[in-house]
């Protein structure tokens, strides 16, 4: 797994964590707890037949080799990441200033 976080989002998840079906915390699923999986912390800046290449420098070759990429959004740009929309929903839910002193 190419992936320059620790983690991998499950953003299909969030719409559900909206609704209070799952905590956000489920949605993040941490590279080291998974035990046949390898991952790569680095950026991916060309993919080609010879192999997938990274921002330092070097070549990924072998059987299957994952991406992580950042194509999938839902919602408005500011819920592209688990943590983007658990902060949106912790200021939807904090209350409104009150103008009465």
């Amino acid at each position: 797994m190419v992936d320059p976080r620790p983690y991998h989002e499950f953003r299909l998840g969030i719409p559900m964590a909206f609704a209070g079906l799952l905590d956000f915390d489920d949605l993040v699923f941490y590279y080291s707890g998974m035990k046949r999986v390898v991952h790569v912390r680095d950026d991916v800046v060309k993919a080609a037949k010879d192999g997938v290449y990274t921002s330092s420098g070097s070549r990924l070759r072998g059987g299957t080799v994952v991406l992580a990429v950042d194509a999938v959004r839902i919602g408005p740009p500011s819920f592209s990441t688990v943590e983007e929309a658990e902060l949106s929903t912790d200021s939807l839910r904090a209350p409104a200033p009150s103008d009465s002193l």
